[in-house]
């Protein structure tokens, strides 16, 4: 039974190389953070009904949320890295892991909603989790961007996008393309 639980371990990890190149950093946060709500309001709708609190429904559906919970957790480590500027990094990732920590005293106050109605854990964090993806359509896209290294160029990444700019969407650049754009021009 152990060894089926970190079996979407490599699998996440291995989505979450593969996706971030190909879809964009916000898209995929987006993206997974939308499948997870989507999964959390189905299992909360599937537990309602007594027949289905199996120990076998329960696991299936520990697992596939395990899977996409790892996804998150790589894809937004990756994505909260690009993000914050080099030169606040270190403090911003301990804030960002002592905020994460403190939510945990959290976690016994949601699962005793059980005790009120079986699926309201899952329905109070399907929730929670659409507001968090609606949070991420407000960050930039760091794909084929320049990190920032200062807090100036931490401002001004993404100014000129809109919460719907997504890189996937984005006109890809023909090999022609590049190569002009990379010539060295007159007078320069």
């Amino acid at each position: 039974m152990a060894a089926l639980t970190v079996t979407p371990f490599l699998p996440a990890s291995l989505a979450a190389i593969i996706l971030h190149d190909r879809i964009g950093r916000k898209a995929l946060a987006f993206t997974i953070l939308l499948l997870i709500c989507i999964c959390m309001l189905v299992t909360g709708v599937v537990l309602s009904s007594a027949a289905n609190r199996s120990p076998r429904v329960l696991f299936t559906f520990y697992v596939i949320g395990l899977g996409f919970s790892q996804l998150a957790f790589f894809s937004n480590m990756q994505y909260t890295l690009e993000l914050i500027p080099t030169c606040v990094r270190c403090q911003a990732l301990g804030a960002l892991y002592s905020i994460s920590y403190s939510f945990l005293i959290c976690k016994g106050c949601i699962l005793n909603m059980r005790n009120i109605f079986f699926p309201l854990p899952e329905i109070i964090l399907g929730v929670l989790i659409l507001l968090c993806a609606g949070l991420f359509l407000l960050l930039p896209e760091t794909l084929n961007r320049t990190l920032p290294c200062s807090l100036e160029d931490g401002e001004k990444l993404g100014i000129d996008e809109h919460w719907y700019t997504f890189s996937c969407m984005e006109k890809r650049k023909q090999p022609e393309e590049l190569d002009s754009s990379l010539a060295p021009r007159n007078g320069i």
